[in-house]
């Protein structure tokens, strides 16, 4: 298991200067137009993208043939990347976060609220994508697939997080300002929910990758 975290941390490196960099001039230069607390989503997201991004070069390096001769049982291999994908998460949310602080010094736009409804977007929808992405990068045979898988995840992601908010609202008639961090744990537990179950179809679509 070290070994196999160690392989993705190392491939990640290069990758994650560029998207540290990228994600901080897209933030600042639209914190200037909405509030701080858009550094939390963005590198949460952006650090994120950095598994999906690992697994596509062990399909296009041919690692995935040299794993499965080694002595690993499947559970590991699978895990880790689940293991990889959430301390992307944690990681991107920690720099977002402290990035989100120290602009909020000087424009100052951001309330306890923001900052709770800022995180609660940002870690749901990275762990709503999670759970598209992981079980489906297992069964891709090539990079653009990957990326497709990679992007329509972000979309999906997108409407679980506007669809489960709307059912609270509507259908459970929680009211938002009165239920406002009600709504938000909801919807982080639930997303967590999902990427856990789908640690199982990661293990059944990892399956079927070897038998094809």
């Amino acid at each position: 298991m070290k070994g196999l975290l160690r392989k993705d941390i190392y491939l990640a490196k290069d990758t994650l200067a560029i998207m540290l960099l990228l994600g901080l001039i897209i933030g600042v230069s639209l914190s200037f137009f909405v509030p701080s607390g858009v550094f939390i989503p963005l590198m949460t997201a952006m650090l994120a993208s950095l598994t999906p991004t690992t697994m596509n070069l062990d399909h296009t390096s041919g690692w995935n043939r040299l794993q499965a001769t080694m002595p690993l049982t499947k559970k590991t291999i699978v895990m880790g990347k689940y293991i990889t994908f959430t301390a992307h998460i944690l990681f991107g949310y920690i720099i977002g976060f402290i990035l989100c602080f120290l602009m909020n010094l000087i424009r100052k736009n951001m309330t306890p609220d923001d900052y709770f409804t800022f995180s609660i977007i940002g870690l749901s929808f990275a762990f709503f994508s999670g759970c598209i992405t992981l079980p489906a990068n297992h069964i891709v045979k090539n990079e653009k697939m990957g990326i497709i898988i990679f992007i329509f995840s972000y979309f999906a992601s997108a409407v679980i997080l506007l669809g489960t908010g709307y059912l609270l609202l509507k259908v459970f008639l929680l009211n938002l300002q009165k239920d406002f961090y009600i709504i938000g744990w909801i919807l982080l537990a639930f997303s967590l929910c999902l990427f856990c179950l789908s640690i199982i179809v990661s293990f059944k679509t990892y399956e079927k990758k070897e038998l094809v």
